[in-house]
């Protein structure tokens, strides 16, 4: 009985490390992202996605607190919109990712992700990721 439960907690502390985002892919990122917006959760979308952006040098340049305060400012006014243009096209029905591709340096990726929205729209999207301290950042506006 010792050895099992022995056993249990090393296994739960495995996923407990391993569900802590570090070892999350750039795929796995976009996937967190669109799986709130075809919930309707797209503030909670939106907040994965701003909790992943790359600052970059630009928070050197500027300052830590500054680029966060830029960062949130923005955030509040694509949440707004956001919203009112997936409830236009009645929500996120679906999605797909088509293909993610890490450069061979395995410093930077693309994600192609498909999305068909509940109006039977469909769009096809770009995201740009690069790694950061040894984590997938998104590269705000695909630069």
């Amino acid at each position: 009985m010792k050895k099992v439960m022995s056993l249990l907690v090393a296994v739960l502390a495995m996923l407990a490390v391993s569900s802590c985002g570090g070892g999350k892919s750039p795929a796995d990122i976009e996937k967190s992202i669109y799986t709130q917006f075809q919930k309707g959760n797209y503030e909670k979308g939106l907040d994965i996605y701003f909790a992943n952006i790359d600052q970059g040098d630009e928070a050197k340049d500027q300052g830590q607190k500054q680029v966060d305060a830029q960062i949130k400012a923005l955030a509040e006014k694509v949440k707004a919109s956001a919203a009112q243009g997936f409830e236009i096209k009645a929500g996120v029905k679906s999605f797909e990712i088509l293909e993610e591709t890490i450069a061979e340096d395995g410093e930077t990726a693309t994600v192609q992700t498909k999305i068909i929205y509940g109006d039977g729209s469909e769009d096809t999207q770009s995201s740009k990721y690069v790694k950061r301290g040894g984590k997938w950042k998104i590269v705000f506006g695909g630069k």
